[in-house]
């Protein structure tokens, strides 16, 4: 993901580029919504807070 946001930072109207970015992101939103459900929020920003904060609600990794 950062290697291609840094080349379209030099070439944004290359479209394979832009589509390549796009799939890239759309597999890293899969594959931290599969995380989180698994095993919880690997960051703050993955936290769904719909009704109350839930960052702390499993157990830390070491507990």
């Amino acid at each position: 993901m950062v290697d291609i946001a840094l080349f379209l930072d030099t070439h944004p109207c290359d479209k394979e580029a832009l589509e390549t970015y796009q799939h890239y992101k759309s597999m890293l939103k899969d594959a931290r919504s599969e995380y989180t459900e698994c095993y919880g929020p690997l960051l703050k920003t993955d936290v769904n807070c719909e009704n109350y904060w839930t960052w702390i609600e499993r157990p830390w990794p070491w507990e």
